[in-house]
């Protein structure tokens, strides 16, 4: 937040002085081309809003929980959707959403409390509370093992596997939709085939998929290459996230199929593009 407050003192101090020197006509031109160009920069913002995809699954997560049942909704990207039904438009008030992090919502443990205490007290709710517990995401803070956290619709509750297909099949507009579908992709990839896989063609999916392959004991190495190179010329160019795990996925196959020059070559290709990337190895 403080560099997006010095970046926009800096914009203002700057298009007063730009004003200052430029012919009056001109600075009606420089208006309507800096609203323009926000308006262009956020145009699929207007897309995202008109569509229900993630509100859908939202109103099902609520929907799918006992009465008066717990929900942590920390570290998954429907924390906002299930937040704003809740709180906002009534769904649900039986229910009670907790963020184990103490950010964003009323129900929480203090962000500023030592981790130890956080885990503590985390575990004590838990132990006590008497009320059925579940989660958008494992929690990270806590291992409760004998707990029911039963992950919910979204993740792999009563998410029946060609539900999972079928709506995962369209990637959705909106930066926001976006990102989830990548999480629920991540958490829901082993429920497609290579046929789907091929005939969606999305590089995230795509990715996700070889990914899970190659964390199998045995994978078929020539399946993985051909997924890995049918998205070459599909990877955004301004997506370093996928151009890096796309260069890491191809260093980690040479590994496997004992290439170690070509594999070392990938790697600091995975690096340049996003540096941390490679884990150490």
């Amino acid at each position: 937040m403080p560099l997006y407050v010095i970046a926009a003192i800096w914009l203002a101090l700057g298009l007063h002085f730009i004003f200052q020197h430029l012919p009056r006509p001109a600075h009606f031109v420089l208006g309507v081309a800096i609203v323009g160009l926000v308006v262009f920069h956020n145009r699929d913002i207007a897309e995202e809003n008109s569509s229900n995809w993630s509100r859908n699954i939202a109103v099902q997560i609520l929907y799918a929980l006992p009465e008066n049942s717990v929900l942590f909704v920390s570290n998954n990207w429907s924390m906002a959707q299930v937040s704003y039904l809740h709180y906002v438009d009534g769904v649900r008030p039986d229910v009670t959403l907790i963020s184990e992090y103490g950010a964003f919502l009323p129900e929480r443990f203090s962000y500023f409390l030592p981790d130890k205490t956080k885990i503590g007290l985390l575990r004590n709710y838990i132990g006590l509370t008497g009320r059925d517990l579940y989660a958008l995401a494992p929690l990270k803070m806590v291992n409760a093992p004998t707990i029911d956290l039963g992950l919910l619709y979204a993740i792999n509750g009563p998410w029946h596997t060609q539900d999972a297909v079928s709506h995962l099949r369209e990637k959705p507009k909106g930066r926001w939709n976006q990102l989830y579908w990548r999480e629920l992709v991540d958490r829901n990839v082993g429920a497609f085939t290579v046929q789907e896989v091929q005939e969606i063609g999305e590089p995230e999916l795509t990715l996700a998929f070889s990914r899970h392959l190659m964390s199998q004991d045995t994978f078929d190495s020539g399946m993985v290459a051909g997924l890995l190179s049918s998205i070459d010329e599909q990877i955004n160019e301004e997506d370093r996230f996928s151009r890096s795990e796309h260069a890491l996925l191809k260093g980690s196959l040479m590994e496997a199929t004992g290439n170690s020059d070509l594999a070392t070559q990938f790697y600091a290709l995975a690096e340049k593009i996003l540096p941390g990337s490679v884990p150490s190895r």
